[in-house]
């Protein structure tokens, strides 16, 4: 979890280039962190929710986004 929200800081702040970040068991993950609160409290921008690729199943995750900040929908 802690690479996981170093890593998001460190695209949302830019001090990387953007970088493929696929969680994969989005009901799991959805209920660890709260994307939609944190969207609420300002925390992050709308646009900071793009930089996540949501899959339900790991074979999905086979297929890499053709780019960063792919939403699976």
């Amino acid at each position: 979890m802690d690479e996981l929200l170093r890593t998001l800081t460190l695209i949302q702040t830019r001090t990387i280039k953007p970088v493929p970040v696929i969680l994969i068991g989005r009901h799991y993950r959805e209920r660890v962190v709260d994307f939609e609160f944190l969207l609420d409290e300002g925390v992050i921008d709308s646009e900071d929710r793009g930089i996540l690729d949501w899959h339900d199943q790991g074979g999905d995750s086979l297929i890499a986004p053709e780019s960063p900040g792919h939403v699976n929908p």
